[in-house]
């Protein structure tokens, strides 16, 4: 399915809309348009779909990094994206943008100009005369090419991961780069193993043995998948490149040690190989290579041409220790209990690059002083009835359990059981990527429930979706729905269900009667937030149904509790967070321990302006030298995989970084903080207090200020934002 590239409507520009990601940006011109179909052939890099245009100037909605190229893609130079920022240039060039919401390349006849307006909004390439441009695009998702059949048991499903590698598009550094790894064929059940011809592994000299078990079968394979390995069952557990070894955890073949050994593995390839990549296409200045400086004693411009499984041996021959303080957070951990039941998720969890672990069997525990604590927070007796969203128990059927700590930013759960704050994953919400519908309407659809008037303030949230610049959005708010009208609601075509008040075991209460979600065949409902009391089951029908994911509570909660994740949860959204994303930073200012995403957790509501979520935390400030010190978080996002880099708009940072977690710390004047503030709608912490910076104006930024000058006066020891998330991941 191809990008779509239409006239904007209310403005002089072009649309962009993937509708695999459902993903939307602009591209404004200085005159209204009427795209042509161009050769694709226009660009030395694949594109979707290409159409010229009769402009003087061209404009994206941000200030983005431009990868300047030759007409055959040769890498001349690069715009850096900072406000004032001018570049100038005389012959033909193809503009190659890095963080709009599709891929997006530009050719431009010369000469031009390229401007970071002053404001900081917007990336401007001019003209010297009106002439044509060609406009190519291209998603950052596409569906699997091919199937193979498999039984559900360890050996043969070792020998079907051997076929994943076929979907790499280059076998050089540069598939660490998402756009590069392609979507491996997906595994369908058989009764005997089937693999196409044509989707061999690639003749990569690399070889992984493994013992065929699942504990080891489900973890050793995004590494597969990365190296282009062919895989064998066997021990003891090692890869092979060549002539050499690299023993992957004791000869003993014990799975804990096997599955820390691969993900280090995988890591630090990964690593060298993004590393090593700025010796090709994109010779940027990234932080991460300045950083590791002489400790790193490798030549990696030779070893940019050298094979795979050389490669290989080199990187792996560094020891670990050298890398392991420099290596960027990974996106996504998935936890996978080690039964056959999972076998059709993996080609879309390798599709994500996913680190995968096999948790051991859980032993029954004390309870947790965490959760405990939590809970009496979060669920107390009230005074009053209606301080309470009450509800019936509903997950009594299924053990609710806190998930070992995760080397990732978002944690998945794939098994048996409902694991706190993190998301309940299934099989099939990933295989619903496939269901692609037809280009929506323009904006993006939002309905806002509330079927009780107790609980209209959080119902306010209305003003929180739709702040967005690049996205329109049709938002509605409903009160008081009866059984019929909300069955209608749940079957429209809706991005966004955000459900306010009441359910019990008969389902969502309305006006006249219950309606249970159990009982609807289909939902037209994209993603849900139930906040309501024990939502689960409700929450687990929408998804049997047909909608891709949600959040959903476990038990009773506080209407003040709720109130307040519902409304972190929306901002969280609009601004470009996913649904796990998003649960976890309600950690930062509500109880939201007894909440789980269900379905396929990594969606986004809209793009976010930026590329990547950002979250600023504000840790020091100098109020008479009028300079300010910012440590950035990057988050995950379904259009930046892991392998990209970014390069932050705050202050002059001179070097790229790559995603995710802790970017950088920047010290710079408080001018120019608040103007990155104004760029987009972010988090902010001070002290470990959350706050969003389009509601940070000068004077209230000049006040948070103040207080950190004054916790640093008393040598108070400062909140930070990691002390949050620490519990939710640990290095190994």
């Amino acid at each position: 399915m191809q990008p779509h590239v239409t006239p904007l409507e209310d403005d002089a520009g072009l649309s962009l809309y993937d509708p695999i990601e459902s993903a939307r940006s602009v591209l404004y011109t200085d005159r209204p348009v009427d795209p042509r179909p161009a050769d694709e052939a226009t660009f030395p890099f694949p594109v979707g779909m290409a159409v010229s245009v009769e402009v003087s100037r061209l404009a994206v909605p941000k200030l983005d990094v431009v990868h300047v190229r030759a007409p055959d893609g040769t890498y001349v130079d690069a715009f850096e994206g900072r406000v004032g920022e001018r570049y100038e240039a005389d012959g033909d060039r193809l503009l190659d943008f890095s963080s709009t919401a599709l891929k997006l390349y530009v050719a431009v006849p010369g000469p031009f100009e390229i401007a970071g307006d002053p404001g900081g909004r917007e990336t401007v390439v001019t003209l010297s005369a009106p002439g044509e441009a060609v406009v190519g695009v291209r998603s950052f998702h596409e569906r699997p090419g091919r199937t193979v059949e498999t039984p559900a048991e360890p050996e043969p499903v070792v020998r079907a991961l051997s076929a994943t590698g076929s979907a790499l598009k280059t076998l050089s550094p540069e598939r660490s780069f998402p756009t590069l790894r392609g979507h491996p064929p997906v595994f369908e059940p058989a009764d005997e193993l089937s693999i196409p011809d044509g989707i061999e592994p690639p003749d990569t000299d690399v070889t992984i043995w493994v013992p065929p078990k699942w504990e080891f079968v489900y973890p050793v394979s995004p590494l597969v998948y990365y190296l282009g390995a062919t895989v064998l069952p066997g021990g003891p557990p090692c890869i092979q490149a060549g002539n050499w070894t690299f023993p992957l955890g004791p000869p003993d073949g014990d799975p804990e040690a096997f599955q820390t050994q691969v993900i280090r593995a995988l890591k630090q390839v990964f690593f060298m190989d993004c590393l090593t990549r700025t010796e090709g296409l994109y010779p940027v200045e990234l932080r991460e290579r300045r950083a590791l400086g002489e400790d790193l004693d490798l030549d990696l411009a030779a070893l940019y041409d050298a094979p795979l499984a050389a490669q290989v041996r080199a990187f792996l021959d560094v020891p670990y220790s050298v890398v392991e303080g420099h290596l960027p957070s990974w996106h996504l951990c998935v936890d996978v209990e080690p039964t056959a039941d999972h076998v059709t998720a993996l080609p879309y969890l390798l599709d994500d690059l996913a680190l995968i672990r096999c948790p051991s069997p859980r032993e029954p525990a004390d309870p947790d002083p965490e959760v405990d604590q939590a809970l009496s927070e979060f669920v107390r007796s009230p005074e009053r009835p209606e301080d309470v969203r009450s509800g019936d128990r509903t997950t009594d059927s299924e053990e609710v359990f806190m998930p070992e700590p995760t080397p990732a930013m978002e944690h998945a759960y794939m098994g048996k059981g409902l694991p706190l704050r993190r998301n309940k994953l299934t099989p099939a919400a990933l295989e619903r990527r496939l269901d692609y519908d037809d280009p929506p309407a323009d904006s993006i659809t939002v309905r806002i429930v509330c079927n009780d008037e107790m609980m209209a303030d959080e119902a306010a949230v209305e003003e929180y979706y739709g702040v967005h610049d690049l996205v329109q959005y049709s938002v509605d708010i409903d009160y008081e729905l009866t059984r019929a009208e909300l069955a209608e609601v749940l079957r429209a075509d809706v991005d966004l269900l955000h459900y306010v008040g009441h359910i019990d075991g008969r389902g969502f209460t309305c006006a006249d009667e219950p309606l249970d979600a159990r009982e609807l065949d289909d939902v037209g409902v994209d993603m849900f937030l139930l906040n309501a009391c024990d939502s689960y089951a409700q929450g687990r029908a929408l998804l049997d149904a047909g909608a891709k994911a949600g959040v959903t509570s476990l038990t009773e909660v506080s209407n003040k509790a709720a109130t307040r994740l519902g409304r972190t949860m929306a901002r969280a959204l609009n601004a470009g967070f996913t649904l796990r994303s998003a649960l976890s930073l309600t950690a930062i200012d509500s109880a939201a321990v007894y909440y789980i995403v269900l379905g396929d957790g990594g969606r986004q509501l809209v793009q976010c302006p930026s590329g990547v979520p950002i979250l600023a935390d504000v840790v020091d400030a100098d109020l008479d030298a009028e300079v300010s010190t910012v440590d950035l978080f990057a988050f995950p996002g379904t259009n930046f995989g892991q392998g990209t880099f970014t390069k932050p708009a705050l202050g002059d940072p001179g070097h790229h970084c790559l995603l995710f977690g802790p970017l950088d710390r920047f010290t710079c004047s408080v001018d120019d903080v608040g103007r990155y503030f104004s760029t987009q709608s972010m988090p902010v912490t001070v002290d470990g207090k959350l706050h969003w910076s389009d509601e940070v104006d000068s004077g209230r930024l000049e006040s948070l200020l103040s207080k950190i000058e004054e916790l640093r006066a008393v040598d108070r020891t400062r909140r930070r934002i990691v002390d949050f998330f620490r519990p939710l991941r640990v290095e190994q």
